[in-house]
């Protein structure tokens, strides 16, 4: 059993539209990293179809990332704060 190691996209783009997910794949790849983690700074925006196939070309294996404001805090106890589900 072995450790995988990865590193966040952000390092190598600042948004996740097409040229950005394929440098930052073939960047994590040309650096030895078995896996990248995806923001999903806006998950419904995400093409999942072009990212898989990136994935599988690079052979690279991916994990995510969500960052929630107070707003959409899954944690808070306050009934003012939405549930929101992606």
């Amino acid at each position: 059993m072995s450790n995988k190691l990865g590193i966040h996209a952000l390092i190598w783009a600042g948004t996740w539209e097409q040229a950005d997910r394929e440098r930052a794949i073939a960047n994590t790849a040309a650096c030895g990293y078995d896996l990248i983690e995806i923001p999903l700074l806006d998950p419904t925006t995400i093409n999942v179809a072009d990212t898989v196939t990136l994935l599988e070309c690079y052979h690279l294996k991916a994990t995510t990332s969500l960052g929630l404001s107070p707003a959409t805090d899954i944690s808070s106890t306050s009934k003012s704060t939405p549930m929101v589900i992606f």
